[in-house]
């Protein structure tokens, strides 16, 4: 239905905004970096490009990647990017994952 559409939609948006700033800061890290730097290989794989950003973050509401994994390389930052994740996570699954299932009971009766 529309409704679905546009709570899908509302889930790319929310997804595609927390994934430029995460891609703004890991970049920034990754450049600033010294050689030999732990992190920098992990922050490629899971920031490497904005896909790849946007796919970290819904692995990490979906199951596909523990949010440790993710949390400790935006720690590694800044505090603030880890609570900026907490938020992602919150506004994602208890808002708009709420509200697509309230979609589909609702479709259901």
């Amino acid at each position: 239905s529309m409704m679905l559409m546009w709570a899908v939609l509302a889930l790319l948006i929310v997804t595609f905004l927390f994934s430029v700033v995460f891609l703004n800061a890991t970049s920034q890290y990754v450049s600033d970096a010294q050689i030999g730097n732990e992190f920098v290989e992990d922050m490629k794989t899971y920031f490497g490009s904005l896909f790849m950003t946007m796919v970290t973050l819904f692995m990490a509401v979906a199951g596909g990647v523990d949010w440790w994994d993710v949390m400790r390389l935006l720690l590694e930052i800044h505090v603030v990017y880890g609570l900026i994740f907490m938020l992602f996570v919150v506004i994602t699954v208890l808002a708009v994952l709420n509200v697509i299932n309230a979609i589909f009971v609702n479709d259901a009766m």
